[in-house]
């Protein structure tokens, strides 16, 4: 229609629609802060969340994974699949140091799956200083060769695997929140990102 009366209402409809998607993002990220935003010692949860179901498409179970985004195309079975986590942090690009959760069970590998990783990106040093990991399944964080600070963890059987993310604000850099964690699954223990 043509009608500008009809066409007005679409904008404002638009517009309310947006404005509420906005009131209900903030609110579902306040819900996973605890404490005073970017402050240190504050936790933000769920920053990433994935299911992983079947990888093997010669099985005849449908090949998938359901959660948060994630590139799974170069993995063809479920045997010793690496999780590859990318950060906001660069050690070419920024300063940032991070704690980070990860949290879950994987059915295949009969483990619990309960990692922590700290470290500190420093871009005057192109590397990662003061990086330690810990966890109930192998562990590993590297940078890789774009400066992209990757934290993984290997899967010996990953059907079934589930898992979060959580993060504390550790002395410089923000919180790492939603959407701000990008992941690859793969069968080698180091892959790359783009910035």
């Amino acid at each position: 229609m043509n009608n500008p009366a009809f066409l007005d209402l679409q904008v404002s409809l638009s517009n309310y629609l947006e404005a509420v998607n906005t009131s209900l993002n903030k609110m579902a990220d306040a819900k996973f802060t605890l404490g005073p935003e970017d402050k240190p010692g504050t936790e933000v949860r769920n920053i990433y969340q994935l299911e992983i179901g079947n990888l093997d498409p010669s099985l005849p179970e449908a090949v998938g994974v359901s959660g948060d985004p994630v590139d799974h195309s170069g993995v063809t079975h479920n045997a010793n699949v690496y999780v590859h986590l990318k950060l906001p942090a660069n050690v070419l690009l920024n300063d940032w140091m991070y704690r980070i959760e990860v949290q879950g069970y994987s059915y295949e590998s009969a483990k619990i799956i309960d990692c922590t990783y700290v470290g500190y990106a420093y871009q005057g040093g192109q590397t990662l200083y003061s990086a330690s990991s810990t966890g109930t399944v192998p562990t590993n964080q590297y940078s890789d060769v774009n400066g992209n600070v990757i934290l993984s963890f290997l899967l010996a059987g990953c059907y079934r695997s589930a898992f979060q993310v959580s993060s504390m604000v550790c002395g410089i850099g923000p919180a790492i929140k939603r959407g701000m964690i990008e992941c690859k699954l793969s069968h080698a223990a180091q892959v790359a990102f783009a910035v």
